[in-house]
């Protein structure tokens, strides 16, 4: 069986060996490419992609060659014609960024508080499955195009993600479990540093949990964080209220943080 990694550190592991079959980026890149892509690319496809400085016949022999040594490797895999190459994935092999999708996929329509436990645990799982950008240790540019296609899969795929923790974290509060909620909070600020939403989420979860201070440092935090100054979202004013209240919650007025409303008044409590 096949073992691929694309999340984060980019590796191919035929299950039986320890190490990766090979840390060639060019190669990586090629392969990355024909399993996100998900079906048959043709070789003037590939050899334009990632030879655009050549011409066409010096393209189609670098190609050529890169598939001869890719089919060595990964011959159950990989299926070449004189037109196209194709990645198949199949029984044998294991994807994580397909897995990945496959649990953004199945619960994206899923109402959260109608699941059962073990089924929020598992879609916690598969996110977990995110380690990274796309192939984030290949930073080497190849080509313009390459480029602007990978920076779009991992926007893509960040913002999938960022919004399943959001779902987590929103769940946890709902549960009042403080603990997990901080954790998957900062979970999503880790991901994303100037994520707005995630910032406050954990100001929330740290504030009901009882830590007023730290929930302070997480907007002083974000307030020195390279974001957007220009103009102040509707989370940001969310978040601006939030930290007044903290302050008087801790020079000793009593407020329920648990049951923020931020169409209230500034001046009322929470309540």
């Amino acid at each position: 069986m096949l073992k691929v990694h694309l999340l984060g550190k980019t590796s191919f592991q035929i299950t039986q060996n320890s190490d990766a079959v090979f840390r060639k980026s060019l190669r990586l890149r090629i392969l990355g490419f024909l399993i996100l892509n998900g079906g048959a690319v043709s070789r003037k496809r590939l050899s334009r992609i990632f030879w655009p400085h050549l011409n066409d016949q010096d393209a189609r022999t670098y190609l050529r060659n890169i598939l001869a040594r890719l089919k060595e490797d990964f011959g159950p895999w990989i299926e070449v014609t004189r037109e196209s190459i194709c990645f198949k994935t199949d029984s044998d092999c294991w994807v994580d960024i397909h897995e990945l999708e496959k649990i953004l996929t199945q619960y994206k329509p899923q109402n959260f508080h109608e699941l059962e436990y073990a089924q929020v645990n598992e879609f916690k799982n598969g996110l977990d499955l995110y380690k990274g950008p796309i192939m984030e240790d290949l930073t080497k540019s190849i080509s313009p195009w390459f480029d602007e296609w990978i920076s779009s899969e991992r926007e893509h795929l960040l913002k999938q993600v960022l919004e399943g923790y959001e779902k987590l974290v929103a769940y946890r509060i709902e549960k009042q479990d403080w603990e997990v909620a901080i954790e998957e909070a900062r979970k999503i600020v880790t991901l994303h540093p100037t994520y707005e939403n995630g910032w406050y989420l954990l100001m929330r979860s740290l504030a009901n949990s009882g830590d007023l201070r730290r929930a302070q440092e997480a907007y002083e935090r974000f307030e020195k964080s390279p974001s957007n100054k220009l103009k102040v979202s509707k989370t940001q004013q969310d978040m601006n209220l939030l930290y007044r209240r903290i302050g008087q919650k801790i020079s000793g007025i009593n407020l329920n943080l648990d049951s923020f409303d931020s169409n209230q008044d500034q001046s009322l409590s929470f309540d």
